[in-house]
């Protein structure tokens, strides 16, 4: 499947209000928004951020499993609203310094195939990198106007 491209996300096995009333009774639907304009903010300057930094600002420890569903509702929205999973750019301190397991469990769930290999991990979070940061870069010179 082509990053970017048009088509209708399955939900998961779950209707919208499924995954609300999930959302709403794990306190997550009230970082999702806050959360979100954070991340677009960042893929446009520096581009990443770690999944420890989001955890502290919004008080969602990674070990309560809080951000991965937080995470999962925003890369839903941004597939459905642009065709690409702007968690893409919360990465792993260290190692790899790629998004984590849980990213590519997502992408597989919307339907993208790539082998379980550095290679394969790279060509989808790559390809949703690329896609974020170019979605994103008009908005930059917008909110950064070159100087005179």
């Amino acid at each position: 499947m082509k990053v970017g491209s048009d088509f209708r996300l399955p939900l998961l096995g779950k209707t919208n209000r499924e995954i609300i009333q999930a959302m709403t009774f794990h306190g997550v639907s009230r970082r999702v928004d806050e959360i979100y304009t954070f991340l677009e903010q960042k893929v446009i300057d520096p581009g990443t951020t770690y999944y420890q930094e989001i955890g502290e600002r919004f008080d969602l420890p990674y070990e309560h499993n809080m951000l991965g569903p937080t995470l999962a509702e925003i890369s839903r929205r941004s597939m459905i609203a642009h065709g690409f999973m702007l968690s893409v750019i919360v990465i792993k301190k260290g190692g790899a310094m790629e998004p984590g397991h849980g990213f590519f469990e997502l992408a597989r769930q919307f339907g993208y195939e790539f082998r379980d290999s550095p290679l394969g991990r790279d060509t989808v979070w790559l390809g949703h990198y690329k896609a974020a940061r170019a979605y994103y870069k008009p908005l930059a010179s917008q909110s950064h106007p070159a100087a005179p």
